[in-house]
């Protein structure tokens, strides 16, 4: 079966919903860390950091027709975009401590992990670690997500997640079972 098609204002629907979910997700999503919870004392600050680390896609994408790179996305991309609107946030609170503002810039600069998939910073603190996997297995879950509803919407039992590099079964392990 063929992959399946979709029109360019739901390819948009579903980039802005993609973002909503995933702020969402980082809201009440639980402490992946929590047997580390003593090891990482800046919960909170990680907390922000998950609800934020994704704020630059408002100006990196395009949400009008179908799901585009805006000419600023190309060029400075969402992970400089957010830290320096969030930058400038926290340099009009009078009194903003510099190191908590180094750490909260540190975290939304390194969540991608890697040079190579983004990130001018590699994870340097605990908590810049646990924001990375907790963003890295969110993206790979919804990507797993997407590729079970194609499955699904084309009668296969496998689809091709390209950002996955595999196809997908579309069974669970309890279907499986049954």
């Amino acid at each position: 079966m063929g992959a399946a098609k979709f029109e360019p204002v739901e390819v948009a629907a579903r980039g802005l919903d993609t973002l909503v979910r995933t702020t969402l997700w980082w809201a009440k999503a639980p402490d992946p860390a929590e047997r580390h919870r003593a090891k990482l004392p800046w919960r909170v600050g990680t907390a922000y950091a998950g609800l934020l680390h994704d704020l630059g896609k408002i100006w990196e994408l395009s949400y009008d027709q179908a799901f585009e790179y805006t000419e600023e996305g190309r060029l400075v991309g969402h992970l400089l975009l957010e830290s320096n609107w969030l930058a400038a946030r926290m340099e009009e609170i009078d009194g903003f401590p510099a190191p908590l503002k180094h750490h909260v810039l540190h975290l939304l600069a390194s969540h991608h992990g890697l040079h190579e998939h983004g990130a001018p910073v590699r994870p340097a603190t605990r908590e810049a670690l646990a924001l990375h996997y907790a963003d890295d297995l969110d993206s790979k879950m919804g990507a797993m997500d997407v590729a079970i509803e194609e499955a699904e919407a084309t009668g296969a039992d496998t689809a091709y997640s390209r950002s996955l590099g595999r196809r997908i079964l579309r069974r669970s392990w309890k279907e499986v079972d049954d």
